[in-house]
C-alpha cells in the first residue's frame, strides 16, 4: 500500500510510540533521507475547510506506515 496526500498513516516516535496522523505528501527526498510530511487529522480538516495548506512536519519515511483497516 502506498502513501499519498490525505492517507491515514501510523508514525513511530523516537521512544517507540505509534501515533495516528495524515500524510501531507507521499515519500519525498529530504535533506539527508526520505521523508513524509505529516499532520494531525484536526489540522488537515481545518486546512481543507479553509482552503489552505495544513501545518506539517517532516517524518522519516522509514517510520511512517499506511494505516490498514482490518
Amino acid at each position: 500500500m502506498t502513501i499519498n496526500p490525505g492517507s491515514h498513516v501510523i508514525v513511530r516516535t523516537a521512544d517507540g510510540k505509534e501515533l495516528d496522523r495524515i500524510a501531507v505528501t507521499d515519500v519525498i527526498e529530504g535533506e539527508d533521507f526520505p521523508v513524509v510530511w505529516i499532520t494531525t487529522e484536526k489540522e488537515w480538516e481545518l486546512a481543507e475547510a479553509n482552503d489552505v495548506r495544513p501545518e506539517a512536519w517532516p517524518w522519516p519515511a522509514e517510520d511512517v506506515q499506511p494505516l490498514v483497516a482490518i
